[in-house]
């Protein structure tokens, strides 16, 4: 049995991400790693509404004043108490519909008709994310692109132009993607894209 000391250390997230020299889109995929990369654990913890806004579980959280402090994931670092209070309003008004969808896309489709101040693209797929996680619905045919993720996607046009999609779509059709690359998840291609949009920028072809 292989001794703790000789396991495989894992590389350092933040070498990851820079260029290496012959890289290749199957190296990027091989680096990726859904376990440690994705956030579907991470889901499982989240129980109040609050919570799947915000990506972190224990909200609203009470300091000893009685102020409300929400505990916020990376992506939701810059989201407003106000925001995150009337998304909170919004969406458990329309949580028996969320709860009837048949797909994500669906899901997704009625998280876009809030209408709250701060709740962007991403949030709403954040959301429908870990929302749909929490009742079996999960993206597949199509990669949702926004903030860090249409850069990686603008590098995948670059090398695959013939690819049905401009650059402004917030859609990303998983059938048109590079034959790897649809092999993972919709949603850890889109996680990919993000964190590795330096290593496809350094790519010349596919």
């Amino acid at each position: 049995m292989e001794s703790n000391n000789h396991k495989k250390k894992k590389v350092p997230l933040k070498e990851l991400k820079k260029p290496r020299p012959g890289d290749t889109l199957q190296k990027i995929i091989d680096d990726y790693d859904s376990d440690r990369l994705a956030c579907w654990k991470q889901i499982d913890d989240l129980r109040s509404m609050e919570d799947l806004i915000c990506g972190k579980p224990g909200n609203p959280f009470y300091k000893e004043n009685g102020e409300i402090y929400y505990k916020r994931a990376s992506h939701q670092k810059h989201m407003i108490n106000s925001t995150i209070k009337d998304a909170t309003s919004e969406l458990q008004k329309l949580e028996p519909t969320l709860k009837k969808s048949k797909d994500f896309e669906a899901l997704y489709n009625e998280v876009k008709k809030i209408n709250v101040w701060g709740f962007g693209p991403l949030a709403t797929y954040d959301f429908s994310l870990r929302f749909g996680y929490k009742h079996g619905l999960k993206p597949e045919k199509y990669v949702y692109v926004h903030a860090g993720t249409l850069e990686g996607a603008k590098e995948l046009k670059r090398l695959k132009p013939s690819m049905n999609w401009e650059g402004v779509e917030e859609l990303l059709l998983v059938d048109e993607l590079p034959a790897p690359l649809q092999k993972l998840e919709s949603m850890d291609i889109e996680n990919l894209l993000c964190i590795f949009k330096e290593r496809l920028k350094n790519l010349k072809k596919l």
